[in-house]
Parts: C-alpha cells; sequence; structure tokens
C-alpha cells in the first residue's frame, strides 16, 4: 500500500483543513514540541483502526 497524502480535518491540534503528502520513498516529520508529529501519527493510526489492544496483529 503507498500513502499518497493524508487530509486531517478538525483533528487534535490541527483546526480546519490540512493536507500531508508522503513521498513515494521516503517521508520524514520533522518539528518543534506542539507542531503536530503525534497528532498525524494519531490520525494515521484512526485510518487504520489501530489500538494498543490490537498491536500484536498489526502489519
Amino acid at each position: 500500500m503507498l500513502l499518497k497524502k493524508l487530509v486531517i480535518e478538525n483533528f487534535g491540534c490541527f483546526p480546519g483543513i490540512h493536507e500531508v503528502s508522503f513521498s513515494p520513498t521516503l517521508t520524514l516529520i520533522i518539528g518543534d514540541n506542539g507542531d503536530g508529529k503525534t497528532t498525524i501519527f494519531e490520525a494515521l493510526c484512526t485510518l487504520f483502526e489501530y489500538s494498543e489492544e490490537k498491536k500484536d496483529n498489526f502489519i
């Protein structure tokens, strides 16, 4: 599976609509504290329905 972009709307510290684009080879998420790096990963976990209870089955 290749993720091209993630659109976040009113999620975590992102009010409104924000788009995160991913490279087909390598994507780095870099920023200061409070910039929303963890929120991006939480949005991806929500997208893939990941939870701590399911982490052993997550690929």
